[in-house]
Protein backbone atom coordinates (compact mmCIF):
# COMPACT_ATOMS: atom_id res chain seq x y z
CA UNK A 1 0.00 0.00 0.00
CA UNK A 2 2.88 2.58 0.94
CA UNK A 3 4.56 1.71 -2.33
CA UNK A 4 1.18 2.01 -4.40
CA UNK A 5 0.62 5.29 -2.65
CA UNK A 6 4.66 6.70 -3.93
CA UNK A 7 3.09 5.18 -6.52
CA UNK A 8 0.35 7.79 -7.16
CA UNK A 9 2.27 10.37 -5.49
CA UNK A 10 4.82 10.27 -8.31
CA UNK A 11 1.93 10.06 -11.26
CA UNK A 12 0.54 13.23 -10.03
CA UNK A 13 3.75 15.09 -9.46
CA UNK A 14 4.87 14.20 -12.97
CA UNK A 15 0.97 15.79 -14.04
CA UNK A 16 1.35 18.83 -12.47
CA UNK A 17 4.96 19.19 -13.52
CA UNK A 18 3.92 18.91 -16.97
CA UNK A 19 1.12 21.19 -16.79
CA UNK A 20 3.32 23.63 -15.27
CA UNK A 21 5.73 23.05 -17.91
CA UNK A 22 2.96 23.81 -20.90
CA UNK A 23 1.50 26.88 -19.01
CA UNK A 24 4.42 28.10 -18.60
CA UNK A 25 5.57 27.74 -22.42
CA UNK A 26 2.23 28.95 -23.39
CA UNK A 27 2.45 31.98 -21.29
CA UNK A 28 5.73 32.97 -22.65
CA UNK A 29 4.78 33.03 -26.26
CA UNK A 30 3.80 36.06 -27.10
CA UNK A 31 0.19 36.16 -28.52
CA UNK A 32 0.45 40.36 -29.99
CA UNK A 33 2.92 42.38 -30.89
CA UNK A 34 2.93 46.25 -30.62
CA UNK A 35 4.73 49.75 -32.23
CA UNK A 36 7.39 50.58 -29.98
CA UNK A 37 9.72 53.34 -30.68
CA UNK A 38 9.99 57.49 -31.17
CA UNK A 39 8.10 57.50 -33.83
CA UNK A 40 8.66 58.46 -37.35
CA UNK A 41 12.26 58.92 -39.09
CA UNK A 42 11.70 57.38 -42.60
CA UNK A 43 10.89 58.68 -46.12
CA UNK A 44 6.95 58.77 -46.64
CA UNK A 45 5.18 58.93 -49.50
CA UNK A 46 2.16 59.26 -51.52
CA UNK A 47 -0.57 60.48 -49.18
CA UNK A 48 -4.40 60.44 -49.70
CA UNK A 49 -7.14 61.49 -47.77
CA UNK A 50 -10.93 60.32 -47.80
CA UNK A 51 -13.28 62.29 -49.42
CA UNK A 52 -16.12 60.68 -47.14
CA UNK A 53 -14.19 59.72 -43.63
CA UNK A 54 -11.80 63.40 -43.49
CA UNK A 55 -10.35 61.53 -40.77
CA UNK A 56 -9.20 58.72 -42.84
CA UNK A 57 -5.57 58.70 -44.23
CA UNK A 58 -3.05 56.70 -46.10
CA UNK A 59 0.47 56.84 -46.53
CA UNK A 60 3.31 54.68 -48.37
CA UNK A 61 6.48 54.07 -46.88
CA UNK A 62 10.30 53.30 -48.73
CA UNK A 63 10.37 50.87 -45.82
CA UNK A 64 7.49 49.05 -47.51
CA UNK A 65 4.59 49.67 -45.29
CA UNK A 66 1.13 50.77 -46.23
CA UNK A 67 0.14 52.93 -42.97
CA UNK A 68 -3.57 53.83 -42.24
CA UNK A 69 -5.07 56.58 -39.93
CA UNK A 70 -8.30 56.60 -39.41
CA UNK A 71 -8.54 59.78 -36.65
CA UNK A 72 -6.77 62.02 -38.96
CA UNK A 73 -3.00 60.88 -37.87
CA UNK A 74 -3.11 61.09 -34.44
CA UNK A 75 -3.06 56.99 -34.44
CA UNK A 76 -1.35 54.44 -37.13
CA UNK A 77 -2.02 51.11 -38.21
CA UNK A 78 -0.61 49.29 -41.58
CA UNK A 79 -1.58 46.66 -43.77
CA UNK A 80 -0.11 43.20 -43.29
CA UNK A 81 2.83 43.05 -45.88
CA UNK A 82 1.37 39.58 -47.25
CA UNK A 83 -1.44 41.80 -48.50
CA UNK A 84 0.41 44.61 -49.68
CA UNK A 85 3.73 45.98 -49.50
CA UNK A 86 4.14 49.41 -50.84
CA UNK A 87 6.42 51.04 -52.97
CA UNK A 88 7.08 55.53 -52.72
CA UNK A 89 5.15 56.58 -55.28
CA UNK A 90 3.22 53.67 -56.70
CA UNK A 91 0.90 53.27 -53.66
CA UNK A 92 -1.07 55.94 -53.58
CA UNK A 93 -4.46 54.34 -52.34
CA UNK A 94 -7.37 55.77 -54.76
CA UNK A 95 -10.70 56.13 -53.03
CA UNK A 96 -14.44 55.59 -54.37
CA UNK A 97 -18.09 56.25 -53.53
CA UNK A 98 -18.09 53.62 -51.65
CA UNK A 99 -15.54 53.62 -48.31
CA UNK A 100 -15.11 50.21 -48.42
CA UNK A 101 -13.78 50.03 -52.26
CA UNK A 102 -10.61 51.29 -52.77
CA UNK A 103 -7.34 50.83 -55.21
CA UNK A 104 -3.95 51.07 -54.86
CA UNK A 105 -0.78 49.41 -56.46
CA UNK A 106 0.95 46.09 -54.69
CA UNK A 107 4.65 46.09 -54.64
CA UNK A 108 4.99 42.09 -54.38
CA UNK A 109 8.77 42.21 -54.83
CA UNK A 110 11.10 41.10 -58.09
CA UNK A 111 10.01 44.38 -59.16
CA UNK A 112 6.47 43.54 -59.44
CA UNK A 113 3.60 46.01 -59.29
CA UNK A 114 0.28 45.01 -59.71
CA UNK A 115 -3.45 46.94 -59.25
CA UNK A 116 -5.39 45.75 -55.95
CA UNK A 117 -8.91 46.27 -54.56
CA UNK A 118 -10.47 46.21 -51.28
CA UNK A 119 -14.05 45.36 -50.83
CA UNK A 120 -14.12 46.20 -47.24
CA UNK A 121 -12.54 49.93 -46.19
CA UNK A 122 -9.02 48.45 -46.03
CA UNK A 123 -9.35 45.26 -44.12
CA UNK A 124 -8.12 42.76 -46.81
CA UNK A 125 -6.59 43.65 -50.17
CA UNK A 126 -6.98 41.37 -53.60
CA UNK A 127 -5.21 41.23 -56.79
CA UNK A 128 -7.51 42.50 -60.00
CA UNK A 129 -9.05 39.81 -62.36
CA UNK A 130 -6.75 41.52 -65.03
CA UNK A 131 -3.50 43.70 -65.05
CA UNK A 132 -3.19 45.36 -68.36
CA UNK A 133 0.76 46.40 -67.51
CA UNK A 134 1.49 43.08 -66.79
CA UNK A 135 3.00 43.65 -63.21
CA UNK A 136 4.23 46.88 -64.46
CA UNK A 137 2.05 49.59 -63.04
CA UNK A 138 3.32 52.85 -62.18
CA UNK A 139 0.53 55.24 -61.50
CA UNK A 140 -3.23 54.35 -60.94
CA UNK A 141 -6.30 56.60 -60.60
CA UNK A 142 -9.99 56.13 -59.63
CA UNK A 143 -12.85 58.33 -60.00
CA UNK A 144 -13.85 59.54 -56.68
CA UNK A 145 -17.93 59.57 -57.36
CA UNK A 146 -17.77 56.06 -59.15
CA UNK A 147 -16.47 52.14 -57.93
CA UNK A 148 -15.62 51.40 -61.35
CA UNK A 149 -13.85 53.95 -63.54
CA UNK A 150 -10.38 53.64 -63.61
CA UNK A 151 -7.11 54.46 -65.51
CA UNK A 152 -3.31 52.54 -64.98
CA UNK A 153 -0.37 53.42 -66.84
CA UNK A 154 2.79 51.78 -67.04
CA UNK A 155 5.98 53.25 -68.31
CA UNK A 156 4.81 53.88 -71.89
CA UNK A 157 1.14 52.96 -72.21
CA UNK A 158 -2.04 54.57 -70.13
CA UNK A 159 -5.46 52.20 -69.89
CA UNK A 160 -9.31 52.60 -68.98
CA UNK A 161 -11.24 50.73 -67.47
CA UNK A 162 -15.14 51.39 -66.92
CA UNK A 163 -15.90 48.27 -65.12
CA UNK A 164 -13.83 48.15 -61.95
CA UNK A 165 -10.70 46.80 -63.64
CA UNK A 166 -12.47 43.77 -65.41
CA UNK A 167 -11.80 44.93 -69.38
CA UNK A 168 -9.25 47.91 -69.92
CA UNK A 169 -8.39 49.64 -73.34
CA UNK A 170 -5.22 51.33 -74.43
CA UNK A 171 -6.41 55.03 -74.61
CA UNK A 172 -2.69 56.34 -75.11
CA UNK A 173 0.62 55.83 -75.90
CA UNK A 174 4.07 57.18 -76.10
CA UNK A 175 7.36 55.31 -77.14
CA UNK A 176 9.53 57.03 -74.91
CA UNK A 177 7.46 57.32 -71.80
CA UNK A 178 4.03 58.12 -70.18
CA UNK A 179 3.85 60.26 -66.60
CA UNK A 180 0.69 60.65 -65.74
CA UNK A 181 1.04 63.85 -63.36
CA UNK A 182 -2.70 63.83 -62.26
CA UNK A 183 -6.51 63.16 -63.16
CA UNK A 184 -9.64 65.34 -62.44
CA UNK A 185 -13.00 63.54 -62.73
CA UNK A 186 -15.90 65.50 -63.64
CA UNK A 187 -19.16 63.30 -65.11
CA UNK A 188 -18.57 62.25 -68.34
CA UNK A 189 -15.45 64.89 -68.81
CA UNK A 190 -11.90 63.34 -68.15
CA UNK A 191 -9.11 65.29 -67.95
CA UNK A 192 -5.69 63.69 -67.46
CA UNK A 193 -2.46 66.00 -66.86
CA UNK A 194 0.80 64.10 -68.60
CA UNK A 195 3.86 65.19 -69.19
CA UNK A 196 3.18 67.01 -72.62
CA UNK A 197 -0.37 68.34 -71.81
CA UNK A 198 -3.81 67.53 -71.67
CA UNK A 199 -5.28 64.48 -72.63
CA UNK A 200 -9.10 65.22 -72.47
CA UNK A 201 -11.99 62.97 -72.59
CA UNK A 202 -15.76 64.24 -73.39
CA UNK A 203 -17.69 61.06 -73.69
CA UNK A 204 -17.10 58.94 -70.40
CA UNK A 205 -13.40 57.56 -71.31
CA UNK A 206 -14.51 55.90 -74.78
CA UNK A 207 -12.05 58.17 -76.66
CA UNK A 208 -9.28 60.52 -75.58
CA UNK A 209 -7.62 63.65 -77.48
CA UNK A 210 -4.62 65.14 -76.60
CA UNK A 211 -5.19 68.97 -76.40
CA UNK A 212 -2.44 69.92 -78.87
CA UNK A 213 -3.16 73.73 -78.91
CA UNK A 214 -3.12 73.89 -75.24
CA UNK A 215 0.20 73.50 -73.57
CA UNK A 216 2.21 74.67 -71.06
CA UNK A 217 5.29 75.65 -72.15
CA UNK A 218 7.48 74.18 -75.13
CA UNK A 219 10.45 73.19 -72.95
CA UNK A 220 9.17 72.08 -69.74
CA UNK A 221 7.40 69.02 -68.62
CA UNK A 222 4.10 68.47 -66.18
CA UNK A 223 4.96 67.02 -62.91
CA UNK A 224 2.09 68.14 -60.97
CA UNK A 225 -1.62 68.37 -62.52
CA UNK A 226 -5.01 69.29 -60.58
CA UNK A 227 -7.98 70.42 -61.54
CA UNK A 228 -11.78 71.86 -59.61
CA UNK A 229 -15.03 73.36 -60.82
CA UNK A 230 -17.37 75.65 -58.96
CA UNK A 231 -19.84 78.06 -60.80
CA UNK A 232 -19.80 75.90 -63.91
CA UNK A 233 -16.25 76.82 -64.38
CA UNK A 234 -13.46 74.84 -64.21
CA UNK A 235 -9.95 75.48 -63.76
CA UNK A 236 -6.68 73.76 -63.76
CA UNK A 237 -3.05 74.31 -62.02
CA UNK A 238 -0.15 72.15 -62.99
CA UNK A 239 3.66 72.62 -62.12
CA UNK A 240 6.42 72.15 -64.70
CA UNK A 241 9.76 70.71 -64.26
CA UNK A 242 12.82 70.80 -66.90
CA UNK A 243 12.02 69.19 -70.25
CA UNK A 244 14.55 66.57 -69.27
CA UNK A 245 13.51 65.80 -65.78
CA UNK A 246 10.04 63.87 -65.70
CA UNK A 247 10.01 60.07 -65.89
CA UNK A 248 7.69 57.66 -64.57
CA UNK A 249 8.92 56.70 -60.67
CA UNK A 250 10.25 59.82 -60.20
CA UNK A 251 9.61 61.65 -57.07
CA UNK A 252 9.46 64.90 -54.66
CA UNK A 253 13.14 64.87 -54.22
CA UNK A 254 13.64 66.55 -57.89
CA UNK A 255 11.97 69.73 -56.81
CA UNK A 256 15.37 71.68 -57.61
CA UNK A 257 14.50 70.94 -61.26
CA UNK A 258 11.51 73.40 -60.78
CA UNK A 259 10.06 75.78 -63.51
CA UNK A 260 7.04 77.34 -63.32
CA UNK A 261 3.53 77.05 -61.52
CA UNK A 262 0.42 77.58 -64.16
CA UNK A 263 -3.40 77.89 -64.72
CA UNK A 264 -6.00 77.15 -67.35
CA UNK A 265 -9.36 77.71 -67.24
CA UNK A 266 -11.43 75.15 -69.32
CA UNK A 267 -12.47 78.08 -72.07
CA UNK A 268 -9.30 79.73 -72.20
CA UNK A 269 -7.14 79.27 -75.38
CA UNK A 270 -3.78 79.01 -73.39
CA UNK A 271 -2.02 78.44 -70.13
CA UNK A 272 -0.69 81.44 -67.68
CA UNK A 273 2.20 81.27 -65.49
CA UNK A 274 0.68 82.08 -61.61
CA UNK A 275 3.87 83.21 -59.47
CA UNK A 276 2.96 86.53 -57.35
CA UNK A 277 4.29 85.78 -54.38
CA UNK A 278 6.60 82.62 -54.95
CA UNK A 279 10.24 83.89 -54.10
CA UNK A 280 13.49 82.07 -56.10
CA UNK A 281 14.37 80.06 -53.22
CA UNK A 282 10.49 78.48 -53.37
CA UNK A 283 10.68 75.04 -55.61
CA UNK A 284 7.53 73.59 -55.46
CA UNK A 285 6.44 70.13 -56.64
CA UNK A 286 2.77 69.15 -55.49
CA UNK A 287 -0.09 71.19 -56.41
CA UNK A 288 -3.26 70.67 -54.98
CA UNK A 289 -7.00 71.42 -54.74
CA UNK A 290 -10.27 70.34 -53.21
CA UNK A 291 -12.69 69.15 -56.61
CA UNK A 292 -15.07 72.21 -55.44
CA UNK A 293 -13.45 75.25 -55.04
CA UNK A 294 -11.90 76.64 -57.87
CA UNK A 295 -9.99 79.64 -55.97
CA UNK A 296 -7.81 77.55 -53.33
CA UNK A 297 -5.08 76.10 -54.13
CA UNK A 298 -2.26 74.88 -52.76
CA UNK A 299 1.61 74.26 -53.42
CA UNK A 300 3.96 72.23 -51.92
CA UNK A 301 7.96 71.29 -52.30
CA UNK A 302 11.37 72.08 -51.05
CA UNK A 303 13.50 75.35 -51.17
CA UNK A 304 17.02 76.89 -51.47
CA UNK A 305 16.64 76.74 -47.84
CA UNK A 306 16.80 73.11 -47.01
CA UNK A 307 12.94 72.73 -45.31
CA UNK A 308 9.97 72.02 -46.79
CA UNK A 309 7.65 75.11 -47.61
CA UNK A 310 3.57 74.66 -48.57
CA UNK A 311 2.10 77.75 -49.68
CA UNK A 312 -1.08 78.83 -50.22
CA UNK A 313 -3.95 80.82 -52.73
CA UNK A 314 -7.36 82.15 -52.07
CA UNK A 315 -7.57 84.43 -54.70
CA UNK A 316 -7.11 81.40 -57.85
CA UNK A 317 -3.33 81.86 -57.60
CA UNK A 318 -2.93 85.20 -58.22
CA UNK A 319 -0.83 85.26 -54.95
CA UNK A 320 0.36 83.09 -53.05
CA UNK A 321 1.82 82.93 -49.09
CA UNK A 322 3.61 80.72 -47.03
CA UNK A 323 1.40 78.92 -44.43
CA UNK A 324 4.18 75.81 -43.58
CA UNK A 325 6.64 78.26 -41.19
CA UNK A 326 9.30 76.56 -39.90
CA UNK A 327 11.52 79.29 -38.72
CA UNK A 328 10.65 79.49 -35.97
CA UNK A 329 7.78 77.04 -35.52
CA UNK A 330 5.45 79.81 -35.87
CA UNK A 331 2.31 77.24 -36.73
CA UNK A 332 3.21 73.81 -36.00
CA UNK A 333 3.25 71.85 -33.01
CA UNK A 334 6.22 69.83 -33.35
CA UNK A 335 7.55 66.43 -32.25
CA UNK A 336 10.74 65.32 -31.82
CA UNK A 337 11.90 67.48 -35.19
CA UNK A 338 11.52 70.65 -35.25
CA UNK A 339 13.44 74.47 -35.14
CA UNK A 340 16.26 73.69 -32.20
CA UNK A 341 14.59 69.64 -31.59
CA UNK A 342 16.97 66.77 -31.55
CA UNK A 343 16.61 67.05 -35.81
CA UNK A 344 16.04 70.62 -37.85
CA UNK A 345 13.78 70.74 -40.41
CA UNK A 346 16.55 69.80 -42.75
CA UNK A 347 15.84 66.32 -41.82
CA UNK A 348 12.31 66.54 -43.29
CA UNK A 349 13.82 68.18 -46.13
CA UNK A 350 11.29 68.68 -48.68
CA UNK A 351 7.90 67.40 -49.67
CA UNK A 352 7.77 63.46 -50.59
CA UNK A 353 3.63 63.45 -50.18
CA UNK A 354 1.16 66.14 -50.33
CA UNK A 355 -2.81 65.51 -50.47
CA UNK A 356 -5.44 68.09 -50.57
CA UNK A 357 -9.02 66.44 -49.09
CA UNK A 358 -10.68 66.06 -52.35
CA UNK A 359 -14.07 67.75 -50.23
CA UNK A 360 -12.48 69.94 -47.56
CA UNK A 361 -10.36 72.22 -48.44
CA UNK A 362 -8.84 72.75 -45.40
CA UNK A 363 -7.87 69.57 -44.58
CA UNK A 364 -4.03 68.85 -45.99
CA UNK A 365 -1.52 66.10 -45.23
CA UNK A 366 2.38 66.31 -45.77
CA UNK A 367 5.11 64.18 -45.75
CA UNK A 368 9.17 64.41 -45.93
CA UNK A 369 11.99 62.22 -45.57
CA UNK A 370 10.91 61.15 -41.99
CA UNK A 371 7.44 62.92 -40.83
CA UNK A 372 3.90 63.46 -41.34
CA UNK A 373 2.29 66.47 -40.45
CA UNK A 374 -1.60 67.44 -40.44
CA UNK A 375 -3.50 70.82 -40.79
CA UNK A 376 -7.54 70.81 -40.65
CA UNK A 377 -7.98 74.56 -41.10
CA UNK A 378 -6.36 75.38 -44.11
CA UNK A 379 -2.47 75.27 -43.28
CA UNK A 380 -3.49 78.01 -40.48
CA UNK A 381 -2.02 75.62 -37.70
CA UNK A 382 -0.34 72.12 -38.11
CA UNK A 383 0.58 69.26 -35.95
CA UNK A 384 3.10 66.66 -36.04
CA UNK A 385 1.63 62.79 -36.76
CA UNK A 386 4.20 60.54 -35.47
CA UNK A 387 4.16 60.94 -32.02
CA UNK A 388 1.40 60.66 -28.51
CA UNK A 389 -0.48 64.39 -28.91
CA UNK A 390 0.45 64.98 -24.99
CA UNK A 391 4.25 65.06 -25.61
CA UNK A 392 3.89 67.10 -28.47
CA UNK A 393 5.48 70.31 -28.09
CA UNK A 394 3.55 74.13 -28.68
CA UNK A 395 3.52 75.83 -31.81
CA UNK A 396 5.34 79.36 -31.53
CA UNK A 397 8.60 77.72 -29.52
CA UNK A 398 11.54 76.15 -30.42
CA UNK A 399 11.54 72.34 -29.63
CA UNK A 400 13.23 71.01 -27.22
CA UNK A 401 16.44 68.25 -27.13
CA UNK A 402 16.07 64.99 -25.09
CA UNK A 403 12.69 64.67 -24.30
CA UNK A 404 10.84 61.28 -24.04
CA UNK A 405 8.41 60.21 -26.82
CA UNK A 406 5.85 57.66 -27.36
CA UNK A 407 4.79 55.53 -30.56
CA UNK A 408 0.95 55.91 -32.16
CA UNK A 409 2.37 53.57 -34.75
CA UNK A 410 4.06 55.05 -37.52
CA UNK A 411 7.79 53.37 -37.15
CA UNK A 412 9.03 53.97 -41.07
CA UNK A 413 12.62 53.39 -40.24
CA UNK A 414 14.98 50.05 -39.55
CA UNK A 415 16.03 49.15 -36.04
CA UNK A 416 19.24 47.42 -35.79
CA UNK A 417 20.06 46.37 -32.48
CA UNK A 418 18.76 46.44 -28.75
CA UNK A 419 20.80 46.48 -25.72
CA UNK A 420 19.33 46.30 -21.89
CA UNK A 421 21.57 47.44 -18.89
CA UNK A 422 18.76 46.65 -17.35
CA UNK A 423 15.18 45.63 -17.42
CA UNK A 424 14.00 49.07 -17.88
CA UNK A 425 17.03 50.40 -19.31
CA UNK A 426 17.32 50.50 -23.24
CA UNK A 427 19.72 51.52 -25.61
CA UNK A 428 18.10 50.69 -29.58
CA UNK A 429 20.30 51.45 -32.71
CA UNK A 430 18.53 53.01 -35.81
CA UNK A 431 19.26 53.84 -39.18
CA UNK A 432 18.05 57.32 -39.96
CA UNK A 433 17.83 58.29 -36.38
CA UNK A 434 20.90 56.79 -34.95
CA UNK A 435 20.95 56.02 -31.51
CA UNK A 436 17.58 56.34 -28.86
CA UNK A 437 17.36 55.47 -25.29
CA UNK A 438 14.15 54.42 -22.85
CA UNK A 439 14.36 54.21 -19.15
CA UNK A 440 10.77 52.30 -19.15
CA UNK A 441 10.99 49.19 -20.62
CA UNK A 442 10.42 50.70 -24.17
CA UNK A 443 6.99 52.52 -24.08
CA UNK A 444 9.06 56.50 -24.64
CA UNK A 445 12.43 57.11 -26.31
CA UNK A 446 14.74 60.01 -25.94
CA UNK A 447 17.38 61.30 -27.99
CA UNK A 448 20.48 61.80 -25.83
CA UNK A 449 23.21 61.02 -27.66
CA UNK A 450 24.25 63.64 -30.33
CA UNK A 451 27.50 62.69 -30.73
CA UNK A 452 26.41 59.75 -31.90
CA UNK A 453 27.25 60.50 -35.76
CA UNK A 454 26.89 56.84 -37.40
CA UNK A 455 23.63 55.03 -38.37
Amino acid sequence: NKQFMKNIYFFKFLIISNLLIMSSKIIAQPQSWQPRGIGGGGALFSASISPIDKNEIYLSCDMSELFHSKDFGNNWTFVHYNQIQSNNTRSVVRFTNDPKIQYTINWSGNDVATPVRTNDGGENWKKLNNDPTNGEAFTLWADPHSTQRLLISDYKNLYFSNDGGEIWVKKYSDNTMCYVAGVFWDSEKIYIGIDKGLLISKDNGVTFNYDQKRFPTQTDKMVSFTGAKQNNITRFFCVTLGSGDVYPGLTGAEYSNYQHTMFLEDNSPSWETCENGLIHSDKPFFVGMAENDINTVYLAGGSDDGVPIVMKSIDGAKTWKSVFKTSLNENIKTGWQGKGGDREWSYDEYALGFAVCATDVNRLVLTGLGFPHVTSDGGNNWKQAYIENSAQNNSGSVTPKGKFYKSIGIENTTSWQIMWSDKNTMFAGFADIKGIRSIDAGNSWQHCYNNLSTN
